[in-house]
């Protein structure tokens, strides 16, 4: 054989896996779990869509919904009343509030407190005003009628005023929407005090604004959330399916480094960018939308650190076995979609039915947010969240140990 040939050989020859360990020299100055994490670091840092997913996005949609919901002037009750006899002086005592017009014998109001205008009144046609009530731009229909023939020519006149006793009003709207109720009742109220009923009791209407007691403040921790469920799933399980594609990890079983040290590396590397953000998004909600924080930040940060925990793992045990990027995405899609719709990031979870609440309540999504609201709106402390930390926890053992379990080099 000449020297060619067995340098050829020697080339083709496959290297057998190594078995040992490194020298304990080596060992300290080159940790297999250090130096993992690290790099997953700075190959994170390198990538500037994922730094906009991460830190941007959720200022982003929780700026939009601030502004949406945040800053809301006083309420107003979208309420119809269609053109016709009487329709005039209806919106007029509507417009208000029940104070503007009155009848001789109404309850005269206190006047130390201004009357507050909560109807946004608006008079259609009856074909205008069913279609605004089908498509919910208003919430009560008001079709007025006159009982007495008598009383048409002087709603003619609309200078005349028509007896409230000579009224007929018929209210349209869907039992089925609470605002619809709600409007109603206030409807009815108002009208009836107009039209001379007195109250035996004197009320006034005191605005009170309690902090936790806005949509913003209700959504910020569904937000967050939502950021920790996306960036563990997405941000580990196809970290695992990249390398898994471009060979990396094919090089990787060659090494002495143990699958364990491998896979803690990945979640050490999320947990600093998701813990960071977490805090990013609370103090950007705190100084732009001036958020609630009654609780302690410790069991605020230890569930979002037991949330990030739980949901890298499960990352992981989704990626264990996948071979494309097509199927990891199929799987997490499927793990994150019924928690977007049950684990309450907009509403309450309490509002689906009490058969439904045993996996609403064993998502993991479910526990992180309910007690995250717990700490910053009802200032609960490690005692109140004991249950969702504990939740949080078996999750985050449960899918460690089966990612190691099932999952494989190649």
């Amino acid at each position: 054989m000449t020297r060619v040939e067995a340098e050829n050989t020697a080339d083709r020859t496959p290297v057998a896996p190594s078995t040992g360990t490194w020298p304990a020299a080596t060992r300290r100055r080159s940790n297999p779990l250090l130096q993992m994490t690290l790099a997953r670091l700075r190959l994170f840092l390198r990538d500037r869509s994922a730094i906009f997913w991460v830190y941007v996005f959720p200022m982003l949609l929780l700026a939009a919904l601030g502004v949406a919901f945040g800053h809301r002037p006083e309420t107003r009750l979208p309420v119809d009343v269609v053109e016709g006899p009487g329709a005039k002086q209806i919106a007029a005592v509507l417009e208000s509030n029940g104070t503007g017009v009155q009848s001789s014998t109404a309850t005269p109001l206190v006047d130390e407190h201004p009357p507050v205008n909560y109807f946004d009144v608006q008079t259609v046609t009856l074909d205008d005003g069913l279609h605004r009530l089908r498509t919910g731009r208003s919430a009560v229909l008001i079709v007025p009628g006159l009982i007495a023939e008598e009383s048409v020519a002087a709603a003619t006149d609309a200078a005349v005023d028509i007896a409230w006793t000579k009224f007929s009003i018929d209210y349209r709207y869907d039992p089925s929407r609470p605002e619809s109720l709600t409007v109603r009742a206030a409807v009815d109220d108002c009208l009836q005090r107009a039209a001379g009923r007195g109250d035996p009791l004197g009320v006034h209407d005191v605005v009170a604004v309690e902090p936790g007691g806005r949509y913003v403040d209700f959504v910020l921790p569904g937000i967050l959330g939502l950021c920790i469920m996306t960036g563990g799933l997405f941000g580990v399980g196809m970290t695992v399916v990249d390398m898994r594609t471009r060979h990396l990890l094919k090089r990787l079983v060659t090494t002495p480094m143990r699958k364990p040290d491998f896979l803690m590396s990945l979640i050490l590397a999320r947990l600093f960018f998701l813990l960071s953000q977490a805090v990013i998004v609370l103090i950007f909600a705190r100084f732009v939308f001036d958020v609630a924080m009654l609780g302690s930040w410790w069991p605020l940060m230890t569930l979002v650190l037991f949330g990030c925990v739980a949901f890298c793992g499960l990352g992981l045990l989704a990626a264990c076995r996948a071979r494309t990027m097509e199927t990891a995405s199929g799987i997490v899609n499927l793990i994150t979609m019924p928690m977007w719709l049950l684990s309450g990031i907009f509403f309450s979870p309490d509002r689906f039915p009490a058969a439904v609440q045993p996996l609403v309540q064993a998502l993991p999504l479910t526990p992180l947010v309910s007690g995250m609201r717990a700490v910053m709106l009802e200032a609960g402390g490690f005692v109140a969240v004991a249950p969702q930390l504990a939740v949080l926890a078996l999750w985050s053992v449960l899918t460690f140990v089966g990612a190691i379990l099932f999952f494989r080099w190649e």
